[in-house]
């Protein structure tokens, strides 16, 4: 789009300089030559008076005294009443660009003549001007073209980048708004698709998270309720036959349900993604910042050493802002967020000043209420192939344990491991 705008800019300045410029160098062209016409009648008129002036005080008409009255590339002849030449200026034979004849009295002629190349100086002078100005007005047309392209171009850059954000998975787009009405539609265009597309992975990434607990564990109390009743004495065969065909029926059941939570860890890790964890940080940071800074808190970043990893950002994005939110509305003071490299994890940690007064029990227990983001946390880390556990030490603190970037990242620990902090 730069090169087309740029091109049709210039285009239309190189236009209108040549519908302008031309005519209007032809029209100097004529009136130099017209000018250069009236000098020449002028001065051939003196010409004449000051070879009449000559001839009444007796004295000859020489080259040496019409040479000094003639500018550079004119050229004079002198024809006597006898038939004498006398010439002074340019030699003869030269292509003749304006002439004048007068007749001096007492007999004779006196012919003048302005060489064509003199002309073609005096025209080319007269009209170096109107190119240089035409030259100029391409120029500014260049650089404002170029100015114009550029900030015509930058919203549509921008969107570009938000939409590769949006492909990658990220949601939270930060979508300002365009001076460009189409780039503001556009803009605000992502934002509907990225808020509509959040609602919707988030709904199936939660029913893909707690499906193991929504599903299997009432298969589990309805299996071990059908088993105990398949073994009581009182049970008659014919019914523990059909309690066999139920547990049977229901293993299958077991299993789809199995098999369909694989499809679901299959589909993030193939949607995963070498990351620079400290690019998500830094981005998280920048979006918490401005909202902890109204509720008169700071937030501080610190990363160390090589943070690349192999997962899904979106995931990953989603349990670092739970753990911010979190902080905001339950803990006190400065939030700290922090990353580093072990041998074996990458530790992400979010932290604030306030006490601790709970262990790990908070990442199951979903509350009086039952919406305490934490336990859906805990299971979006675990779904990512990480862990979530509660820090140690005086303050509050979370720690995101994230495997480590390598030929089999697909290979990391799961969340029903536990790693050593606790």
């Amino acid at each position: 789009m730069r090169k087309r705008l740029v091109l049709a800019f210039v285009g239309l300045a190189v236009l209108v300089v040549a519908l302008y410029g031309v005519p209007r160098a032809l029209l100097r062209a004529d009136q130099v030559h017209d000018r250069e016409q009236e000098q020449v009648d002028q001065s051939v008129q003196l010409l004449a008076a000051l070879v009449e002036s000559e001839q009444e005080a007796g004295e000859p008409v020489t080259s040496q005294a019409l040479e000094p009255l003639l500018r550079p590339g004119e050229r004079v002849e002198y024809t006597a009443a006898d038939g004498t030449v006398v010439s002074a200026g340019d030699s003869a034979g030269r292509e003749v660009g304006v002439e004048a004849t007068e007749q001096v009295s007492g007999g004779g002629s006196l012919t003048l003549d302005y060489s064509q190349a003199a002309i073609s100086e005096r025209v080319q002078a007269a009209v170096l001007p109107l190119l240089l100005i035409g030259l100029l007005v391409v120029a500014l047309a260049w650089l404002a073209a170029l100015v114009l392209a550029r900030n015509l171009a930058l919203p549509f850059q921008d969107l570009a980048s938000h939409a590769r954000q949006l492909g990658s998975g990220r949601f939270d787009l930060d979508v300002p708004h365009y001076d460009v009405p189409e780039a503001e539609e556009v803009g605000q265009a992502l934002l509907t698709s990225a808020r509509s597309l959040d609602q919707l992975v988030r709904r199936e990434r939660d029913f893909a998270v707690n499906a193991s607990h929504e599903l299997r564990t009432p298969l589990t109390a309805v299996r071990l309720h059908l088993e105990d009743l398949s073994q009581w004495p009182t049970t008659s065969p014919e019914t523990s036959a059909e309690l066999a065909v139920a547990l049977a029926e229901l293993s299958r059941l077991d299993s789809a349900v199995s098999a369909f939570l694989e499809r679901d860890r299959a589909s993030r890790a193939a949607a995963a993604e070498v990351v620079d964890v400290s690019v998500l940080l830094t981005s998280a940071a920048d979006r918490w910042r401005p909202t902890l800074t109204r509720r008169g808190r700071e937030l501080g970043l610190s990363v160390t050493g090589e943070l690349s990893a192999r997962l899904s950002p979106a995931a990953v994005t989603d349990v670092v802002d739970t753990l911010v939110r979190y902080s905001l509305e339950h803990g006190q003071g400065r939030v700290e967020m922090a990353a580093r490299r072990t041998s074996d994890y990458l530790e992400v940690r979010v932290s604030d000043e306030s006490l601790r007064t709970h262990g790990t029990e908070l990442l199951h227990d979903p509350g009086a209420n039952g919406q305490s983001p934490l336990p859906r946390a805990a299971e979006l880390a675990a779904s990512a192939g990480g862990h979530l556990t509660v820090g140690t030490g005086g303050h509050t603190s979370f720690v995101l344990k994230l495997p480590l970037l390598t030929a089999h990242s697909g290979s990391a620990p799961s969340g029903s491991q536990n790693p050593s902090e606790h």
